[in-house]
């Protein structure tokens, strides 16, 4: 392709190390565990893919309904549980629509998901509220939403730096195509 073949890699200004000291730096960070791939709630998903590995990005691709967000709640509530700090920034619907999701998971009752449900099994649900308070709470913590208003890329993108500057190994967009579309 002509494209590939006049692209040329940029240089930072600054000294740039020999590929072999690198590749040492790389191996030593990889050795004192600096530099490592976050686990998957499923081992072999890790395995495979290392899709988590510092400082790379990962896309999470299905059509609509195919239970990302699902996905993605069940991911935080693991990562919580082995002191990973993640965050999604959901961008479709409220913050309580997504606990009410992992309070479904949690509780392993999937009809909390469904209003005739809920309301059709009352004491169920206040039940299982009662019981997982405070992993709702805990869930709140890096669940965020803004149903209200949509949010520009740009929003998103400092809403990511944020999270990473606050310590977030895992920072998700869900989904990130329900940004704003800008001139940029």
């Amino acid at each position: 392709d002509e494209a590939i073949a006049d692209f040329k890699p940029t240089t930072p200004e600054k000294e740039v190390l020999p590929a072999s000291n690198r590749v040492t730096q790389l191996v030593e960070d990889t050795i004192s565990g600096r530099r490592h791939t976050v686990p998957w709630p499923w081992h072999y998903l890790g395995k495979l893919t290392n899709a988590l590995l510092s400082e790379t990005v990962t896309l999470l691709c299905g059509g609509i309904g195919a239970s990302k967000s699902f996905l993605i709640a069940q991911c935080l509530a693991y990562w919580r549980s082995i002191d990973v700090r993640a965050a999604v920034f959901e961008l479709e619907d409220s913050q309580e629509y997504h606990l009410m999701r992992a309070l479904a998971q949690r509780a392993d009752m999937a009809g909390i998901t469904s209003t005739d449900w809920v309301k059709d099994n009352p004491q169920l649900v206040r039940d299982a509220l009662k019981k997982h308070k405070d992993f709702i709470d805990q869930m709140s913590q890096c669940i965020f939403a803004s149903p209200y208003s949509q949010l520009t890329q740009d929003q998103l993108a400092n809403w990511i730096e944020s999270q990473a500057k606050e310590g977030c190994r895992v920072i998700c967009a869900d989904p990130v195509t329900a940004c704003v579309q800008t001139s940029e």
